[in-house]
């Protein structure tokens, strides 16, 4: 068997709801009309028997027990339409009269005979003699304030219930009738909740929003959705944490874009432009950010997504990635020098000149393992001093020479810098000396460099290139700026100017005397940047 769907238990419910509604409506109704209609008719009953016992000539006959008189008396009495029976009896409950002739000298049966004795009238419903049920008011008859019988009167109740039936029945009808809307109503409702939500249960949109969720939260860019009414839709964790945003998500969900962001301008969805890659500033951090509109099946603006990275972030992964082009271009010639001097080993071998080849694997040790002396000495880093190794592994296979100015020193505890962002600068500040040489064709090809670490951090790098014209000072640090057609070029100036700028460093141009261009960068170093600040 087929399961209910769960809009099909929506359906039922609604339904099943309306017919209770319905029901204990109309039966409250009927039990109120009918206490009603039962009480009014006690009243008529109650009536008409105190009329009856008020007359005096009838008090009289009743007194006397006078049943011809009582009858005489009776003949002008004309009951209301709904008067079943009239009887009268004796102060012994038996029966002098009878509006019917039925149960004349016969005894009373069901009757508060002393309550009635006592002055009390009384009403009732029971049985009578033919075992009809019916409304009964008694009351007491007196003569000279003495008790000498009962009036009795008699209503049909089946047959003063019947009309109330008919008219009940016209409430009945129209009660059916707004049960069969009811139930229209609520299988198109059921049909349009089903098409807002998709087709699908609310434990499927459960589960698709947790997804959605869970997916915007592996997304490392920051995500934030906005609706219309600039109240915050959706957010993942990244924007929470680069956004500084320390509250629950459950609170953040559905905030004005106010409480949480400063400023707003680009986040409110007044501001008509699709942006791609736009610096700004939000919460004190530095972002890209992009910016697309969400529209509705009918085309209309309902909301902005806004895609952020944090500036600090995608900067550290430039330099990654700058430090890996530069490790395999490094790389590279080293291997490119190894193989030279592995093909250099391997001739001598080959003559059997194993003195010489010996002599040179000597001589090729000494230097290496005198370079890395040096270098050890000067740079206490040592990814620098490897950085400086393939650099000079790199000029001597570019024929260049680069000479490392001896007075330089640097310890890695006080920079002000980190290490990668040491090797970062040295290493594209070289890589660009070396390419300005190559391309200047000069025939002094020299690169120098300087890097010491005293009240100011200082490196310098100089070439024998081509040198920089004075139009383009103000601009080699811009992104993209380049004078190669390769589109990879044009970031590593703009990521040394990143670096120290964030450093609260100084960047110098200047020509060389060696013909090219000189680099001159000042770092207020750790210490003298504390004290200023104290």
């Amino acid at each position: 068997m087929k399961p209910i769907s769960f809009f099909q238990k929506i359906l039922l419910i609604m339904l099943f709801s309306a017919f209770v509604i319905v029901f204990t409506f109309e039966y409250v109704l009927y039990e109120n009309i009918n206490s009603v209609r039962v009480d009014s008719i006690k009243s008529l009953a109650l009536s008409q028997a105190k009329l009856i016992a008020s007359n005096q000539n009838l008090r009289q006959a009743v007194y006397h027990q006078d049943s011809l008189m009582i009858s005489r008396l009776m003949e002008n009495y004309i009951p209301p339409e709904d008067i079943d029976y009239v009887s009268i009896t004796n102060t012994q409950q038996i029966r002098l009269y009878h509006s019917e002739g039925r149960g004349i000298g016969q005894p009373l049966v069901n009757v508060d005979f002393d309550k009635i004795k006592n002055g009390n009238d009384v009403t009732s419903i029971s049985t009578g003699m033919e075992n009809k049920l019916l409304i009964k008011a008694r009351v007491p008859v007196f003569f000279d304030d003495k008790f000498c019988g009962v009036v009795s009167v008699g209503i049909n109740y089946d047959k003063a219930l019947g009309q109330l039936s008919k008219r009940y029945f016209s409430t009945l009808i129209i009660s059916l009738l707004l049960l069969s809307f009811f139930g229209f109503f609520s299988l198109k409702f059921v049909h349009y909740l089903r098409r807002k939500m998709f087709h699908q249960t609310p434990q499927q949109i459960e589960m698709a929003l947790k997804l959605r969720q869970g997916i915007l939260n592996t997304v490392f860019e920051g995500v934030v959705a906005i609706d219309k009414e600039n109240h915050i839709l959706v957010i993942n964790d990244s924007a929470m944490r680069d956004l500084n945003i320390l509250d629950g998500r459950d609170k953040v969900n559905g905030s004005h874009i106010s409480d949480y962001l400063y400023p707003i301008e680009f986040f409110d969805i007044s501001n008509e432009d699709e942006i791609v890659s736009y610096p700004m500033t939000c919460n004190g951090e530095e972002f890209i950010a992009n910016r697309r509109f969400m529209y509705d099946e009918q085309g209309e603006k309902s909301g902005v997504v806004i895609s952020l990275r944090i500036k600090k972030g995608l900067e550290e992964l430039e330099q990654i990635i700058n430090y890996a082009n530069n490790d395999k271009e490094n790389l590279r010639a080293i291997i490119h020098e190894f193989n030279n001097q592995l093909s250099i080993v391997y001739g001598l071998l080959q003559m059997e000149q194993y003195d010489k080849a010996i002599n040179f694997i000597k001589d090729e040790h000494k230097s290496k393992q005198s370079d890395i002396f040096n270098l050890s000495k000067m740079f206490q880093c040592s990814t620098f001093v490897a950085l400086i190794l393939s650099k000079l592994s790199r000029a001597k296979e570019l024929g260049i020479v680069l000479e490392v100015d001896p007075f330089s020193y640097v310890q890695s505890d006080t920079m002000p810098i980190s290490e990668n962002e040491l090797n970062c600068i040295v290493g594209n500040l070289l890589n660009n000396a070396f390419e300005a040489i190559i391309s200047s064709k000069s025939s002094d090809r020299t690169v120098r460099l300087y890097v010491y670490e005293g009240d100011d951090f200082i490196i310098e790098v100089e070439d024998s290139g081509c040198g920089i014209r004075d139009d383009e000072i103000d601009k080699i640090f811009d992104r993209k700026f380049t004078r190669k057609k390769d589109p990879n070029h044009g970031i590593g100036l703009n990521l040394i100017n990143n670096i120290v700028t964030s450093s609260n460093g100084t960047i110098v141009v200047d020509q060389s005397e060696l013909g090219g261009a000189l680099f001159s960068i000042y770092i207020p170093s750790t210490e003298v940047s504390l004290v200023n600040e104290a």
